[in-house]
C-alpha cells in the first residue's frame, strides 16, 4: 500500500477510536427516509440529501431517489414504520443547490395504525469551497389519524457539510427547530454531528459515523457504510439509541448501470435485554445525471461539433471536455467535426495534442471537416481517418500576417504621435508613427511566419507521409474543392456527416452521441479531493478588475488575478496551478503587480505556465513566475520590452478653431497632456522612467528563468518568438499544451489518477459566467466576429484601444498586433 494510503488508513482508525459511544448519535426523524449506509457527512445523493440540507450546492450532478421501507413483524417494545418516499436534488449555478421531497409514513402508534404526509425542501449555498451550508423546510400533516395530529405544521432544519480534502467529509445539523413536539411521532429538536472517512480517497470505501443529542436528553450513535462492487455497491447501518439499549441494522445490495440503480436490503433490530426484534426490508431506485461506475456500458462515439469560432477561453473548456472523454472507458472514440476557426494554429496544435492522447488511451478519433482552414488541418492531423462534405472547401493557400499603420494619417489629421521605446524590435509604436514596418519588425515578422510555415508543413507532410517540399508545395496550391482535396491526398474521403458518423458507428458497435448530449462519469471523489487549479490569464492586462468590453475583447485585471491566486494557494485542496496566460501584455505596472502575486503564490505551491496563442510582453512577463513554460510550437511569446508615449492633439483641435489653455505650476505639470508634444528634457524624463521598468522587467525574466540580466538582456529589446523558437532560445521550457502542462503540475505535486481540475474564473461567475455556459462551447463574442467576416479589423480595433486607453499616463509591456496571425 502506498504511504499516502496508508496515513489515510491510520487517520481512518484513529476516526474509529475517537467517534466513541460518548458522542451524540443520529436520529432516524419524520421525513429522513433514505438509503442504507447514508450518513449526514457522508451523502452522495439525494435520499442522504434529506439528511444534510446543506448537501445538494456538492452535488456533482441532479440526483431522484425512491425509497421504500417496510417491517413484516413488529416490535411490541417500539414503534414501528413503514414508509415511501421520492427525493430530488439538484446543484445550482452561483454555488446553490435545491432539495425537494415527499415521504408518506405508516407509523403504529398506540396500537394504532395511521398515515402521515411529509413534504420537504431545501436550499444550500457555498461559503467557501468544500464547506456549504443549507437550510430545510418541512411540511407535516396526519391523514387518518388524530394521534398523529400532534406532530402536524412546519418545522425548520439548518446544515453545514465541509469537506477540506478528499478522505474526509465533517457535517452539522439541526432539526425541528420550529413547529410543534410530538416526540411520539419523531417531532422533537435534536442536533446532530458527523464525520465521514475514505480511506483511500476514492468511493471504494465510505465510512460514516453520526451521534444525535435531543431535546429530551436522549441520544443515539449510528454508523454506516457503502463498498463500491463491480456491479454496485454493498450497503449497511447500524443504530443504538443510548437510554434505551434499542437497536437497529440494515444491509443489502445494489445494482447499478448507466444512470440507474436499484437495491434492496433487510432490516432487523431489538434490544439489549430482548430478543423480540422486529423485521423488514428496504427497496431503492435511483437516477443520476452522471453515469454510475458499475456494471458494462455500451460504448459511445462522441460527435464533438464546433459551430462557432473558439476563444481562449471556450478553447480550455473544449480542451477540458476531451480530456474527460479520454478517461471515459464507455468512450470508444471522437468525431470532430469543426465548422469554424480553432484559435489559430496554436489552437489546432492544443486540439492535436489532445487527439493524440485520446489515441494513445486505445481511442479512436475521425475528424469531418467543412470549409476547413489551417488549423483545422492540424487539428485533424491526428485523426485516424478525415473525410470532407462534398460541397466543402478547404480555405488553405499558405499563412499570413496583417498590419495597419496610422502614422501617416494621424499626420494628415493634425494628430502628432510620439513613442519612446527599447529597443528596434519593441515595433508596437510604429503603428502609431510610421507608415510601414521598420527593417527590424519586418524581419522578426518574416522569421515569425518561417517558422510557423516550417511547422505547418512539418505536421502536414508526417500526418500525409509527404516530403517537406511535397507539404509546401500542396499548401501554397490551394484553396480547394472538396474532391480536388481528397484527389490531391489532402483528406480519406468524400461524405456527409451523417454518412461518415453512421458508418463509423457501425464499424465500432458504439452509439453516436452528441456531446452535448454526452453523459458525463461520476467522480470518483468528494469534492474536497485535491486538485490541479487552472488559473486563466486571457485578454490585455489592465490595473484593477478584470472585464470583458463588447467588441473590444478581454481586460484581465492585476487585482482579479492576485485575488484569485491567493485563493488558491491558501486552498488546502489545491496541490498544484497551472497559469493559463493567452496574452499580448497590456500595462506594464499591472503586469508588475501580477508578477508579484503569483510569486507568493509560488513559494506555497507548485506553478506551471501553459501559454496558449500568445504570452508576449506582459503576458511573459508572467508567464515567468512558473517553474516551467509550456508553449504551442505555433505560440507566440517574448517580446521583452517597454515603450511609453503619447499623442499630440492640438494640432487637430486647430483645424476646427478650437483652442486649448493650460495654466501650471511646473514645466512638467502638464508633461501628459494630450494637448502639446513631450519637449526634449521630457523626453529624456520618459526615456529614464522606460529604462527603469525595462531592467525591472529583465531582473524579473532573470529571476523565473535563473539568468543573469544580461542574458535576459540577449533575448530583450522587444524581440519575438515562437514557440518552438522559443524552446531553442531558453525563454520556454518545453513543447507542449494545456495537457501536457496539467500533466506535469500533477506529477510534481504526486497526484494520480481521478484528479479534480478547477478553472478560475469558473463558467458560472455572474451573469456572464450562465450565459457561457448556456452558450455550449462557443464563445460569447464569437458571432459578432463572424458577422465582421472573422477580419483582421476588429482584432486591430481591440489593439488601438488597449494602447490609447493608457497612452500618455502608462508604461506599456505590450506586443504589436497582430503578429502573425494566420
Amino acid at each position: 500500500m502506498p504511504s499516502r494510503h496508508r496515513s489515510r488508513a491510520a487517520w481512518f482508525a484513529l476516526g474509529c477510536v475517537a467517534l466513541s459511544p460518548r458522542l451524540i448519535g443520529a436520529q432516524t426523524a419524520p421525513g429522513q427516509s433514505h438509503n442504507a449506509g447514508e450518513t449526514t457527512a457522508s451523502a452522495t445523493a439525494a435520499d442522504g440529501a434529506r439528511l444534510n440540507a446543506a448537501f445538494a450546492a456538492q452535488s456533482p450532478a441532479v440526483s431522484l431517489r425512491v425509497t421504500h421501507s417496510t417491517e413484516v413483524r413488529r416490535s411490541a417494545a417500539g414503534i414501528g414504520v413503514d414508509q415511501s418516499a421520492i427525493a430530488l436534488s439538484a446543484p445550482l449555478p452561483l454555488g446553490l443547490g435545491l432539495t425537494g421531497g415527499l415521504t408518506w409514513q405508516r407509523p403504529l402508534v398506540g396500537g394504532a395504525l395511521g398515515h402521515r404526509v411529509v413534504a420537504d425542501g431545501s436550499l444550500s449555498l457555498t461559503a467557501v469551497r468544500g464547506l456549504t451550508f443549507g437550510a430545510r423546510i418541512r411540511v407535516a400533516s396526519a391523514v387518518s389519524s388524530p394521534p398523529l395530529a400532534a406532530g402536524d405544521g412546519v418545522s425548520l432544519d439548518l446544515a453545514a457539510l465541509y469537506r477540506p480534502v478528499g478522505w474526509l467529509s465533517l457535517a452539522l445539523t439541526s432539526n425541528e427547530l420550529l413547529g410543534p413536539r410530538a416526540p411520539q411521532v419523531g417531532s422533537i429538536r435534536a442536533v446532530t454531528a458527523g464525520a465521514a472517512v475514505r480511506p483511500f480517497e476514492t468511493d471504494v470505501f465510505t465510512l460514516g459515523v453520526d451521534g444525535t443529542y435531543t431535546e429530551a436528553n436522549t441520544g443515539a450513535i449510528r454508523a454506516g457504510i457503502v463498498a463500491r462492487l463491480p456491479f454496485g455497491a454493498i450497503r449497511g447501518e447500524a443504530t443504538i439509541d443510548l437510554p434505551s439499549g434499542a437497536w437497529r441494522a440494515a444491509a443489502g445490495l445494489e445494482f447499478s448501470w448507466t444512470q440507474y440503480s436499484l437495491g434492496a436490503g433487510g432490516l432487523v433490530g431489538g434490544t439489549l435485554s430482548s430478543l423480540d426484534a422486529p423485521l423488514g426490508f428496504y427497496a431503492s431506485a435511483g437516477w443520476d445525471g452522471q453515469r454510475v461506475r458499475a456494471l458494462p456500458e455500451p460504448a459511445q462515439l462522441v460527435l464533438v461539433r464546433i459551430d462557432d469560432d473558439l476563444g481562449a477561453d471556450s478553447l480550455v473548456r473544449l480542451l477540458l471536455r476531451l480530456e474527460r472523454l479520454r478517461r471515459d472507458p464507455a468512450v470508444a472514440g471522437v468525431v470532430f467535426a469543426p465548422r469554424a476557426e480553432l484559435y489559430g494554429l496554436a489552437g489546432g496544435d492544443e486540439l492535436r495534442e489532445a487527439f493524440l492522447r485520446i489515441r494513445a488511451a486505445g481511442k479512436r478519433v475521425l475528424c469531418h471537416l467543412d470549409d476547413a482552414t489551417n488549423s483545422a488541418l492540424v487539428a485533424c492531423s491526428a485523426a485516424e481517418r478525415t473525410a470532407i462534405d462534398p460541397i466543402a472547401t478547404v480555405r488553405t493557400a499558405g499563412i499570413r500576417s496583417t498590419r495597419f499603420f496610422l502614422g501617416d494619417a494621424l499626420r494628415e489629421l493634425g494628430v502628432r504621435t510620439q513613442f519612446v521605446r527599447i529597443g528596434p524590435w519593441k515595433s508596437a509604436p510604429e503603428q502609431f508613427t510610421r507608415a510601414g514596418s521598420s527593417p527590424e519588425a519586418l524581419a522578426q515578422e518574416e522569421q515569425l511566419l518561417d517558422s510557423m510555415l516550417g511547422h505547418l508543413t512539418e505536421v502536414l507532410g508526417a500526418w500525409r507521409r509527404w516530403s517537406p517540399s511535397r507539404a509546401r508545395e500542396v499548401l501554397f496550391a490551394g484553396p480547394y474543392g472538396a474532391r480536388q482535396a481528397v484527389e490531391r491526398g489532402m483528406l480519406d474521403e468524400l461524405a456527409t456527416l451523417d454518412e461518415f458518423t453512421r458508418r463509423w458507428s457501425e464499424r465500432t458497435g458504439a452509439s453516436l452521441v452528441r456531446v452535448r448530449d454526452y453523459v458525463q462519469r461520476a467522480p470518483q471523489r468528494w469534492a474536497g479531493g485535491r486538485a490541479i487549479a487552472v488559473l486563466q490569464i486571457h485578454g490585455d492586462i489592465v490595473d484593477g478588475e478584470s472585464q470583458g468590453i463588447p467588441l473590444l475583447g478581454d481586460q484581465v485585471g492585476d487585482r482579479t488575478i492576485a485575488e484569485a491566486i491567493e485563493s488558491l494557494a491558501s486552498s488546502p485542496r489545491v496541490a498544484a496551478i497551472v497559469l493559463r496566460v493567452d496574452s499580448p501584455g497590456g500595462s506594464a505596472s499591472g503586469s508588475e503587480r501580477m508578477w508579484r502575486a503569483i510569486s507568493r503564490a509560488a513559494r506555497r505551491k507548485p506553478i506551471i505556465t501553459s501559454i496558449g496563442r500568445n504570452a508576449a510582453s506582459g503576458g511573459y512577463y508572467v508567464a515567468v513566475t512558473g517553474r516551467e513554460i509550456y508553449a504551442l510550437p505555433t505560440s507566440i511569446t517574448g517580446s521583452i520590452g517597454i515603450f511609453f508615449g503619447k499623442a499630440d492633439l492640438a494640432p487637430l483641435l486647430a483645424r476646427f478653431h478650437i483652442g486649448v489653455e493650460t495654466t501650471r505650476r511646473g514645466d512638467r505639470a502638464d508633461m501628459d497632456s494630450l494637448f502639446r508634444p513631450f519637449s526634449q528634457d521630457e523626453l529624456g524624463v520618459v526615456q529614464d522612467l522606460i529604462r527603469e521598468r525595462y531592467n525591472l522587467f529583465l531582473d524579473r525574466v532573470a529571476e523565473g528563468r535563473r539568468w543573469t540580466r544580461a542574458r535576459a538582456h540577449s533575448v530583450g529589446e522587444g524581440r519575438v518568438f515562437s514557440g518552438r523558437v522559443g524552446v531553442a532560445r531558453g525563454i520556454v521550457d518545453r513543447e507542449g499544451g494545456l495537457l501536457a502542462a496539467i500533466d506535469r503540475a500533477a506529477a510534481i505535486a504526486h497526484l494520480d489518477g481521478d484528479f479534480e481540475i478547477i478553472t478560475l474564473p469558473r463558467p458560472d461567475d455572474g451573469l456572464l459566467g450562465i450565459v457561457r455556459s448556456l452558450a455550449g462551447l462557443s464563445d460569447p463574442r464569437a458571432p459578432i466576429a463572424q458577422i465582421l467576416g472573422r477580419s483582421e479589423v476588429l482584432r486591430a480595433l481591440q489593439w488601438l484601444y488597449a494602447v490609447s486607453r493608457t497612452s500618455g499616463g502608462e508604461a506599456m509591456a505590450m506586443t504589436e498586433w497582430p503578429i502573425a496571425a494566420p
